[in-house]
């Protein structure tokens, strides 16, 4: 469930009359369909036909009069409280009877119960995810006896009646907002507006994203971030702590503008949570920030050397090896441990990131689509370290070196990254499954969101480095055997592991079977 408080105008008796005109209306992109009041502060409200503009004024007339009878002035926050509640895409939709308990039970939560109020459901809302169901909340706070409700602390409570709410199990919601709360805002209309006008089906914000976790991913230091996220074409500049330039203390990027443009910057906290700087610096152990104050005092592009394509095609099979170590990791990994679940996810995703800013724009869109899954999959608990390593880290980190900076030429190139899809696949379909063990359905869905991407383009990928004849399949062949070589990481889980995942290869074992 995701809330969105409107912003509110200070010193005037707020427009409520054409905030009413606006949610009975057609919205700003035609996605308001079948406009009506679900609840009210009293029931004869509901009959109301909202998309009258007679009957707008009457019900904006009728909620002000309690402030209009006693001429009250408009307090500095004005009269009016406006916030919209959504679903998320995975949710099933809720009846007109369960939008009304959602509205009363946030009424009585914030504290409105005395004040005359109305929730408006109308068509779902687009968002970055896809599709939202969603109500308006509309309240004026003036009460019958002269006072003004408070709106203090009012996101805090709204936070705990929505925890309650996606808690309750006659709504049957199955995404848990409130504990997953590593940052990430959507994006706004006017960045799908941008990207759309440009021919771009991905904005900035997600690419930029994107780019940042292909980034992290090989870097074995935060100056060696810094040069290859430069090196990416991305504009970077830091954020210094107060009164100096002695230490950094945050950052942002942009993507270059078109000519005669300004760039648009997006604070790392702003793409996701555990992109803010002190995050990112958590997955090194024993990192020092001021090594990399000379890197971040740069401007400019740089390419460190082994930048994408400058490495021998012949070095792929390290990627599958490393991987293989990777995995081994993975399959002796307790479900219950949360922190390393995540972690695996979120590195996961960086390996994801890093291969789709080798492909072409199609796999690069299901690259995306899959590394975007993962990584909220990864979204840690509020109070929990983000960023931290698990114990395969450093086999990971290698092998996304290798997926960054290999070259692609020929069928065995491809061959190869027909495999690493497979394992990354295969990684995804492990966490969605240790969260679904531990009741966590949300980071579940999508876990099993990326596999599914991963493995629709493995199959297209592998069906290309085949070819039309089947010439390459034994280069396909050759590619995963390369990672089962003996003692490069893919020894059996230890007898007697209950409650761990199972191996994960077995998948692939199959599809061999059938390629011999």
């Amino acid at each position: 469930m995701i809330v969105k408080h409107a912003a509110r105008k200070p010193n005037t008796r707020d427009r409520l009359v054409g905030l009413l005109a606006y949610l009975a209306g057609p919205g700003r992109f035609e996605e308001h369909t079948d406009q009506r009041i679900v609840a009210a502060w009293s029931s004869d409200v509901t009959d109301i036909e909202i998309r009258e503009p007679s009957e707008q004024m009457g019900l904006a007339h009728e909620m002000e009069a309690p402030a209009r009878l006693r001429e009250m002035p408009p307090p500095a926050e004005g009269f009016v409280y406006h916030v919209p509640i959504s679903l998320h895409p995975d949710d099933p939709r809720l009846s007109d009877e369960q939008w009304a308990y959602v509205a009363r039970k946030t009424v009585a939560a914030l504290g409105f119960e005395d004040c005359r109020w109305i929730a408006v459901h109308h068509g779902l809302a687009r968002s970055a995810d896809g599709p939202r169901d969603h109500i308006h909340l509309v309240v004026h706070r003036a009460r019958e006896n002269g006072t003004i409700a408070s709106t203090w602390n009012d996101r805090y409570k709204m936070a705990a009646v929505r925890a309650e709410l996606e808690d309750d199990p006659t709504l049957g919601l199955v995404v848990k907002t409130q504990r997953k709360v590593a940052g990430r805002g959507g994006w706004q209309h006017g960045e799908r507006d941008r990207a759309e006008r440009a021919g771009r089906s991905e904005v900035d914000r997600d690419r930029l994203e994107r780019l940042v976790r292909a980034s992290v991913g090989p870097a074995e230091s935060e100056a060696d971030w810094v040069r290859l996220l430069r090196g990416q074409g991305v504009l970077v500049r830091p954020r210094y702590e107060r009164g100096g330039r002695s230490a950094v203390v945050g950052y942002s990027v942009a993507l270059p503008p078109e000519s005669g443009q300004t760039p648009v910057w997006f604070g790392g906290g702003n793409l996701a949570l555990d992109l803010t700087l002190p995050a990112i610096r958590n997955r090194w152990d024993g990192h020092d920030p001021a090594d990399a104050l000379g890197v971040w005092s740069r401007r400019g592009s740089e390419r460190r050397a082994g930048v994408r394509g400058s490495r021998a095609e012949s070095v792929w099979p390290l990627a599958q090896q490393h991987l293989a170590e990777f995995e081994r990791v993975l399959a002796v990994t307790p479900l219950s441990d949360v922190q390393a679940w995540r972690a695996i996810a979120r590195e996961t995703a960086e390996a994801v990131a890093g291969l789709s800013t080798r492909a072409p724009a199609r796999e690069q869109a299901m690259l995306g689509r899959a590394g975007l899954w993962l990584s909220r999959a990864a979204e840690m608990p509020h109070g929990q370290r983000r960023g931290a390593p698990s114990p395969g880290a450093p086999a990971m980190r290698a092998a996304c070196s290798v997926m960054t900076t290999a070259a692609i030429s020929g069928r065995g190139g491809m061959a190869t990254v027909a495999v690493l899809i497979e394992q990354l696949m295969r990684f995804s379909d492990a966490v969605a499954r240790a969260n679904a063990a531990r009741d966590a359905a949300g980071a579940a869905r999508m876990a099993a969101a990326a596999a599914a991407e991963l493995r629709g383009l493995g199959a297209s990928v592998e069906a290309g480095a085949a070819g039309p004849h089947g010439v390459g399949r034994a280069a396909i062949l050759a590619a995963r055997g390369s990672a089962d070589r003996p003692g490069r990481g893919n020894a059996a889980p230890e007898a007697g592991n209950a409650g761990r995942v199972p191996k994960v290869r077995r998948d692939r074992a199959d599809r061999d079977q059938r390629d011999r």
